[in-house]
């Protein structure tokens, strides 16, 4: 629907006021309201006629407004620029001049003298000059002084609210992407790279005088290994990573700033225990104190006032550091005699012996004939409910750095126990040779490949084992097969049809 005679009424009246206007016109027909609502959506929808048929003299008049309106702080002209206009709320006045300016629509010859007036004005496609950049990069050093110019650094211009400079300046210095400074400029343009200090690598004296900068202004305060400070080189630099990395090479600190690279770690307080011994040990007493606790194990936790971001402290992990240092370091001699009577009182280390142990594995064998154990897998005994009998296997193995093994008595019965529960399973070879040759027979027509599976009893969890993988890294390892095994397995591998290709 289309309202004849009406093309010129949207120049005259804004939205606003052709829909009150509307709205009063239909008052004098009589229909319900619903019907007089939708009278004025459809009038305003055949108002809303294209922004072409504006006369070029508005349009012309709108452009001299924002000319007007928009001084040279404000930025130039661009062609996503909108304004407000008494046929538009958001017209794009910068495309419009971009197509008048391309002759994609007719300036009339009596307007080209006041639009090429208001297009220069404007500043539209105007070109920025190597002079307009370097004093952009001017005004840069000036507002921001001792600080570094990046690659990554931008700034606003009149051409552009966020002009890449450190690029431009990087393009400028390596002569890329076709930028070249004029002869004229060279010696203004090296002084001014100077000045914002481009390209500089800090220093270890800059870096450390940033340190005794953070201790001057954060007194009291501990620096963590995630404090950053804003430096010239770094609006983010990781000081405490820097003291860590000094800190575990020694040959990163330079001999003649040491000293006082030492002097300000320590007013950094960086490494320092915010919560003393004293302090912690009087926890752990009180933790003891309970009555019915159950003993004191690694993963114990307990609440504390220390810091309200984190109340809850690893009680059990602090006692076993403090009880695995060899150095004699993390308790000190005047605490350590209640340190250790604490810790006896909390029944830390404490678990079950070997033979409560070795007891608790050959139940599980008896209540669980066939099935393998998993590392995974836990068990409810008298001093652990999930203990792991699967990891106790493991520690306890021949040639074992983690434990001492068996003891002599209870050798031969740990050994047959771990038997049973067939936790080595999967390392014993002769076990995975006779699956091999149960293979062929059992696929009398299959070749056998790399990406062949089969499903076997060791594992209720992981029924399925990669035969296939298993025999290719066995042919790509010697070492993977016992020397009594070779003949044997080199053999059944043949007659499986396995194609091994080394690369």
């Amino acid at each position: 629907m289309r309202l004849r005679g009406c093309g010129s009424v949207r120049l005259l009246l804004s939205e606003a006021e052709l829909h009150g206007a509307l709205g009063e016109l239909v008052q004098v027909v009589d229909t319900s309201a619903d019907v007089r609502d939708m009278i004025v959506a459809t009038a305003v929808e055949a108002l809303s006629t294209s922004v072409k048929e504006v006369p070029f003299e508005l349009k012309l008049e709108a452009l001299t407004r924002w000319c007007d309106t928009h001084t040279h702080q404000d930025g130039r002209l661009t062609a996503l620029s909108t304004m407000q206009t008494s046929w538009q709320d958001k017209w794009k006045v910068g495309s419009w001049v971009r197509n008048c300016n391309g002759k994609r629509h007719r300036v009339p010859d009596a307007y080209k003298d006041a639009f090429n007036l208001a297009l220069a004005r404007s500043g539209l496609g105007e070109v920025e000059s190597f002079e307009d950049k370097v004093d952009a990069l001017m005004r840069w050093c000036d507002d921001n002084p001792g600080k570094q110019l990046t690659g990554s650094t931008t700034t606003w211009t009149a051409w552009d609210p966020n002009w890449k400079m450190g690029m431009w300046a990087c393009n400028c210095q390596n002569a890329t992407d076709g930028s070249r400074v004029p002869d004229e400029y060279c010696a203004e343009f090296r002084d001014l790279l100077k000045r914002a200090r481009y390209g500089e690598a800090p220093n270890f004296k800059d870096k450390l005088d940033a340190l005794v900068r953070w201790c001057d202004d954060n007194s009291g305060e501990k620096l963590k290994q995630k404090t950053t400070m804003q430096t010239y080189w770094d609006d983010d630099w990781g000081v405490g990573k820097w003291i860590n990395a000094c800190k575990s090479s020694p040959g990163a600190v330079l001999d003649e700033y040491r000293e006082a690279f030492e002097k300000a770690v320590v007013d950094s307080r960086y490494g320092e225990d915010a919560v003393s011994f004293a302090t912690k040990l009087e926890a752990l007493e009180r933790w003891c104190a309970v009555e019915g606790r159950d003993r004191l194990m690694q993963k114990t936790t307990m609440e504390t006032d220390w810091d309200p971001k984190d109340p809850v402290w690893k009680i059990g992990q602090w006692v076993a550091a403090c009880a695995r240092d060899k150095s004699g370091k993390a308790v000190p001699d005047e605490h350590r005699a209640r340190f250790y009577k604490a810790v006896e009182l909390s029944g830390y280390g404490t678990a079950g012996t070997f033979a409560q142990k070795l007891e608790a594995l050959e139940s599980w064998c008896d209540a669980r004939p066939g099935q393998r154990l998993n590392f995974s897998m836990r068990i409810r005994t008298e001093w652990d409910d999930e203990w792991w009998p699967g990891s106790w296997i493991s520690n306890n193995r021949p040639n074992s750095k983690a434990c001492k093994g068996p003891p002599p008595e209870l050798r031969e019965r740990f050994a047959a126990a771990a038997k049973r529960s067939l936790y080595f399973q999967d390392d014993y070879f002769e076990a995975k040779l006779d699956v091999l040759e149960r293979w062929p027979v059992d696929n009398p027509r299959e070749r056998l490949k790399q990406k062949i599976t089969m499903r076997t009893d060791w594992d209720p969890a992981n029924p399925v084992w990669p035969i296939g993988q298993w025999v290719s890294s066995c042919l790509s390892s010697g070492t993977k097969v016992p020397t009594q095994f070779y003949e044997k397995f080199m053999e059944t591998v043949k007659n499986s049809g396995y194609e091994y290709t080394s690369h």
